[in-house]
C-alpha cells in the first residue's frame, strides 16, 4: 500500500512540475493509461468488410449500412434499419432493433443471427429479393455454434453433447456420459486449437473432437459469482498423472453414420491442426507426441477413418508447437501452406500432398504472426509479420511463383488485414499508439489509391 501511495504522489508531483505547454497537451491520466477511459480509444469502423466479392467496402454507422468505393472514397447509404425491417420476412423472423452482424455469402446475400420465435434464428438476407428468411434455429443455451455456409446448417454444443440444426430439425449427434465432451476445444487450447467442430467444405460431413476425461483427477475450484461460493472442480492432471484422451470423429449428415479416425496409440497423444482436403474425402491431423517434440502431419480417409500416409514430420530436441491448420491453395487439393518454427522463427512453407516440401516461402529474423489467405486466383498469399519491428505488425503480399514480396502497409503501428475479394484491391486497418484507426486502400502493386482516417478523439 505504501508503494502505491508513493507512486501516486510521484505522479502528482511530476504533473505539477511540467511546464504549462506540456500540460496543455492533455497528458494521459492514470485512468487513460489503464484503458478505463473509452473516450481516448482509437475509433474502429463497425463491421468494416467487403460486400461479397465486390470492390465495395461497408461499415455500420448508427442505423445505416454505409458503403464506400475505395478509389473515390465517397460514402453512400446502402441500407437502413427501417429498410431492412421492411423486407419480407419468413416465419419466425422478428423485427430488428439494430443492424445485425452480417456475413456475406455472395454479392447480394448475407446471413446473421437474431432472436426468433423458436430461440436464436440463423437468418439469410437477400437484397435483390428484399427478403429475410429463417434458415434454422438453435436453443438459447447453445454454445460453440459453427455455421456451414454451403448448407446453412449449424453445429453446436449444449453441455457435453454435440447437435446439428438442420432446417426445422435438431439432430443430437452424441449422447455422452459425464466426463466425455464432444465438439469443444481440447488440450486446453494449446497448439492453436480454438474449436472442436470442423465442417467438410461441402457440408456433408462433420468432424469433431471427443475428449474423455473420466480417468483424470479432479482439481478443486470455487465459483464465487454466486451469493454462496460453490465448489466446481475441473479435470486437471498433475505432472506425471493420467491425462485425457482425445479422438476425432466424422459424422455423415445424410446417413447418420459415424466413424472414428484411426490415429493409433498412445491414447493420450495430442491431435492438432485438423484440416479438410478440398475434395471432402480426406482429412489431416497433426499428431503430436506427449513429449511435444515430434509431430506427424498425417492424412486419413474421411469415409473409413483409415490412415493413408504421413505428409511430413517435425522434430526438435526442445519442443514442436504446431500452428495449424494447413491452408490449401484455391481449387488445388494437392498444394498447401504450413506455418512452422524450424529456424527459431515462425515462417511459411509450401507443400504438396504428393511430393512433400516444395520450398520455404519466408525467411529471416522475424515472425509470421498471421496467414491471411490467398488471392482469388491463388497466385498470391497474404500475411502479417514482425519484419519491420517486434513492436509492429505489417501486411505483406507474396507472389508464389516468383517469391516476390511486397510490403503493403508502412504506417507505424499494428495493422489488421482485410483479405481482398479481387486481385486488384485490398484494405487494412492500422492502429498506432495515440493515433486513430486508419483505413488504407491499395492496388495489388501496393500503390496508395485512397485513405480514410477516422477523427481523433483528443
Amino acid at each position: 500500500m505504501k508503494k502505491i501511495l508513493t507512486l501516486l504522489s510521484l505522479a502528482v508531483l511530476v504533473t505539477f512540475a511540467l511546464p504549462a505547454s506540456a500540460q496543455e497537451k492533455k497528458l494521459f491520466t492514470p485512468e487513460d493509461a489503464s484503458y478505463n477511459n473509452r473516450s481516448v480509444y482509437a475509433q474502429r469502423p463497425n463491421q468494416l468488410k467487403w460486400v461479397g466479392n465486390t470492390d465495395i467496402l461497408m461499415q455500420v454507422k448508427d442505423k445505416e449500412i454505409v458503403t464506400m468505393n475505395p478509389t473515390s472514397k465517397k460514402e453512400t447509404t446502402f441500407l437502413t434499419l427501417d429498410e431492412l425491417n421492411a423486407f419480407t420476412k419468413g416465419e419466425g423472423v422478428n423485427d430488428l432493433t439494430r443492424i445485425p452482424q452480417l456475413t456475406w455469402l455472395n454479392d447480394y446475400q448475407a446471413y446473421f443471427y437474431g432472436l426468433g420465435d423458436n430461440g436464436i434464428c440463423l437468418n439469410k438476407m437477400d437484397i435483390k429479393k428484399k427478403t429475410i428468411d429463417a434458415m434454422t434455429s438453435i436453443p438459447q443455451d447453445a454454445e460453440n455454434q459453427t455455421i456451414c455456409k454451403p448448407t446453412m446448417n449449424v453445429a453446436y454444443t449444449i453441455g457435453n453433447n454435440l447437435y446439428v440444426a438442420k432446417g426445422d430439425k435438431q439432430i443430437q449427434i452424441t449422447k455422452n456420459p459425464e466426463g466425455v465432451i464432444a465438439g469443444q476445444s481440447v488440450h486446453r487450447n494449446e497448439f492453436a486449437i480454438d474449436g472442436g467442430i470442423f465442417w467438410s467444405p461441402d457440408g456433408k460431413l462433420l468432424a469433431y473432437y471427443s475428449m474423455d476425461e473420466r480417468m483424470v483427477t479432479d482439481y478443486p475450484l470455487v465459483d464465487i459469482q454466486e451469493r454462496i461460493a460453490t465448489a466446481k472442480p475441473i479435470k486437471y492432471p498433475m505432472a506425471g498423472m493420467t491425462s485425457h484422451q482425445v479422438t476425432l470423429h466424422v459424422y455423415d449428415i445424410a446417413t447418420g453414420k459415424e466413424i472414428v479416425v484411426k490415429t493409433g496409440e498412445p491414447v493420450d497423444q495430442y491431435l492438432t491442426a485438423i484440416t479438410w482436403n478440398p475434395d471432402n474425402k480426406r482429412i489431416y491431423i497433426g499428431v503430436l507426441n506427449r513429449g511435444q517434440n515430434h509431430l506427424k502431419f498425417n492424412e486419413y480417409d474421411a469415409i473409413t477413418g483409415n490412415f493413408i500416409q504421413t505428409i511430413f514430420e517435425d522434430r526438435d530436441e526442445q519442443y514442436v508447437e504446431p500452428q495449424g491448420p494447413a491452408y490449401f491453395l484455391p481449387n488445388n487439393p494437392d498444394q498447401f501452406i504450413w506455418k512452422a518454427q524450424r529456424d527459431g522463427y515462425y515462417h511459411l512453407y509450401l507443400y504438396t500432398i504428393s511430393k512433400g516440401l516444395v520450398q520455404q516461402l519466408t525467411k529471416g529474423n522475424f515472425v509470421i504472426t498471421d496467414f491471411n489467405g490467398f488471392s482469388p486466383n491463388g497466385k498470391y498469399i497474404y500475411y502479417r509479420s514482425t519484419e519491420v519491428s517486434p513492436l509492429e505488425r505489417h501486411c505483406y503480399m507474396m507472389e508464389l511463383k516468383s517469391g516476390k514480396v511486397t510490403q503493403i502497409t508502412k504506417e507505424h503501428g499494428t495493422t489488421m488485414w482485410f483479405p481482398p475479394p479481387t486481385a486488384s484491391i485490398s484494405s487494412t486497418s492500422t492502429t498506432a499508439p495515440m493515433y486513430p484507426t486508419m483505413l488504407i486502400c491499395k492496388t495489388k502493386t501496393a500503390r496508395l489509391s485512397g485513405a480514410y482516417t477516422r477523427p481523433k478523439t483528443r
